[in-house]
């Protein structure tokens, strides 16, 4: 949990707005200049700050906190010997002599986030890193009232989740149409920063359609001015109207504090992928299986492309869809299905649309030329971030792994020839995190079972979901024990 370290609530000065006639007087210009009376500016004003009281008073019944514990094993730090002598001790679960089993452990809470209810019943709306890596989950209402939560679906490309409560009569948000949104338009952020629930901070719309910060694999999100700070993460960025535009998500700051620019999921987006999570607790997505990227005007160029509308196409994974369909690495893509095609957001977004089995029309421009392609959809493994849907990059723990063999040497300090499965992503706050492992470390040995390849070690670890495993971890040269702690729930 975040936490705060001085909190300093100081006084506001108040300030005073001159009249227009008066600030015009004071400068000795001319007298004809327009004639602006107090009176005539101060309904104007209450007005406005109205309209934020009732924002206000709409949205915050429909703004929840959320919670979630789990049980942590406590360890102290360990030199080779002690770490030895406690393995030689240890039982088959890697457990030493009378240590306390899991079910034993308090529950301690670690995570924050804020959510907006959907629908009078319990569905509530949050972020998939709110809930990820299990727990108990609470809901706490602004009533006081508190839920045991429980997760229906998640959708980590999107970084959005549905959780669900047992009650009745909520006060479900409003949406909004996000894509009306305009920059320069004054919005407000909901949520509970550093746990002061109930919390409303303002701002504008700074920004549209922010992509490629590598955040997830689906980006499409608002900037806005508004404070957005650890805890605001879930809860509804809502225009003037109380309608929700967006879903607090992230920020961008050196500090790991609010620095004037956040990120909201639009709500168009958040509204699509909430309702098919409460209704099937997945997203189903469509998927070609190829690397993009943006076109620049030198690409255009040496590709000989009569504009910079497309995608250029980076890499097609073997025997999937782009590949059957005859699309190669260097083609630029302009058009899907009929839809001209602007940019990487726009092609994901196109594809992942499609229903898995449909056929698609692909015109893509190779040497000079348009071509037509058909292309069979299928639908989209799960991922870390990127553009290639790799089915070998599924994370476990949030761990993601590769063969040594398949990196260029060099890459996180391998020798040439080197062999072994190599720790290629390690997703941040994930049990892999917290259990002390680093991208670039070689994965020796899980539990008792030495580590031939990527794809056995991925099956050895999908075995131990809920259990976790010791795993011996080459790094710089040493090796050492690390305990992957994954217990989930409670």
């Amino acid at each position: 949990m975040h936490r705060l370290a001085c909190l300093a609530v100081l006084p506001l000065a108040a300030f005073a707005i001159p009249s227009m006639r008066h600030a015009v007087e004071s400068t000795g210009e001319a007298t004809n200049a327009p004639s602006f009376a107090p009176a005539a500016v101060a309904p104007t004003a209450v007005d406005f700050e109205h309209a934020f009281e009732k924002v206000a008073e709409f949205v915050r019944p429909g703004v929840v906190t959320i919670t979630s514990a789990r049980r942590v094993r406590q360890r102290e730090r360990m030199g080779p010997r002690e770490l030895l002598g406690m393995l030689e001790g240890s039982d088959m679960n890697g457990r030493p002599p009378n240590q306390e089993r899991d079910e034993d452990m308090p529950l301690r809470e670690y995570g924050l986030g804020s959510g907006l209810v959907l629908t009078p019943d319990g569905y509530i709306l949050t972020n998939h890193h709110v809930v990820e890596g299990g727990g108990r989950l609470k809901v706490h209402r602004g009533d006081r009232r508190t839920f045991d939560a429980r997760v229906v679906g998640v959708d980590p490309q999107t970084d959005l989740a549905v959780v669900k409560v047992e009650a009745n009569n909520l006060a479900p948000a409003k949406f909004g149409d996000s894509k009306a949104v305009k920059v320069g338009q004054w919005v407000a952020a909901f949520g509970s920063p550093f746990g002061l629930d109930q919390t409303m901070s303002c701002g504008i719309v700074s920004a549209k359609s922010r992509a490629n910060l590598h955040l997830v694999d689906d980006e499409d999100y608002l900037q806005t001015d508004a404070a957005i700070n650890p805890g605001n993460s879930g809860g509804p960025l809502v225009n003037l109207s109380g309608e929700v535009v967006g879903v607090n998500a992230a920020i961008v700051s050196r500090t790991g504090g609010y620095q004037g620019i956040g990120l909201a999921i639009p709500a168009h987006m958040a509204r699509d992928i909430s309702t098919k999570l409460m209704k099937d607790g997945k997203v189903v997505r469509g998927w070609l299986g190829v690397s993009i990227q943006e076109l620049t005007t030198d690409l255009a160029r040496s590709f000989a492309a009569k504009t910079e509308e497309g995608v250029l196409v980076a890499e097609v994974v073997a025997d999937l869809p782009a590949s059957r369909a005859g699309i190669l690495a260097g083609d630029i893509i302009v058009s899907v299905d009929g839809k001209r095609i602007d940019g990487p957001t726009m092609f994901r977004h196109a594809v992942a649309d499609m229903k898995p089995g449909t056929k698609c029309l692909l015109v893509a421009w190779r040497e000079g030329r348009e071509m037509e392609l058909w292309a069979e959809i299928s639908s989209t493994p799960r991922t870390g971030a990127g553009a290639v849907i790799d089915a070998a990059a599924k994370t476990y723990f949030g761990l993601e792994l590769a063969d040594a063999t398949t990196l260029k040497p060099g890459a996180w300090r391998l020798q040439e020839g080197r062999q072994g499965v190599v720790v290629t992503r390690v997703v941040a706050d994930s049990c892999a995190e917290r259990c002390g492992l680093q991208s670039g470390d070689i994965l020796v040995q899980i539990e008792r079972t030495k580590v031939r390849d990527a794809a056995q070690a991925r099956e050895l670890l999908k075995g131990r979901t809920g259990e976790g495993a010791a795993l011996l971890v080459e790094r710089s040269g040493s090796t050492r024990w690390l305990h992957l702690d994954a217990v989930e729930g409670d």
